[in-house]
């Protein structure tokens, strides 16, 4: 198929789980700032529990769709266009930032790993 460019769907994955752990983010901070200027006490608490388990998934899936983008790249090389290497590049750049922050969050507080 001349022409035409094939997207795999691990570059999709790496695409969709970041587009969607910034919607959730902004979602997020959003009805924490809404209730925040309620008086709601509570909603925080389930909203960063929520959060992190949303968040925690999101991460999973990414390290999944990195791991199958740079499969499929190794094993298909007509798929080795610049934009699906940057998008592998950008996915695992995401989960390398995101661990660090975690870690360096984790580690400043004073808490185990």
């Amino acid at each position: 198929m001349q022409g035409t460019r094939s997207i795999p769907t691990s570059i999709k994955l790496v695409l969709g789980v970041c587009a969607g752990a910034l919607a959730a983010s902004a979602l997020a901070l959003v009805i924490v700032t809404i209730a925040g200027h309620a008086g709601w006490e509570w909603v925080p608490f389930y909203t960063a529990l929520t959060l992190g388990l949303l968040l925690l998934g999101a991460w999973i899936a990414l390290a999944c769709g990195v791991a199958l983008a740079v499969r499929d790249l190794y094993r298909r090389p007509e798929l080795r266009t610049p934009l699906n290497v940057a998008t592998t590049v950008v996915g695992a750049l995401a989960l390398v930032i995101s661990l660090f922050l975690a870690l360096s969050g984790r580690l400043s507080s004073g808490g185990a790993l």
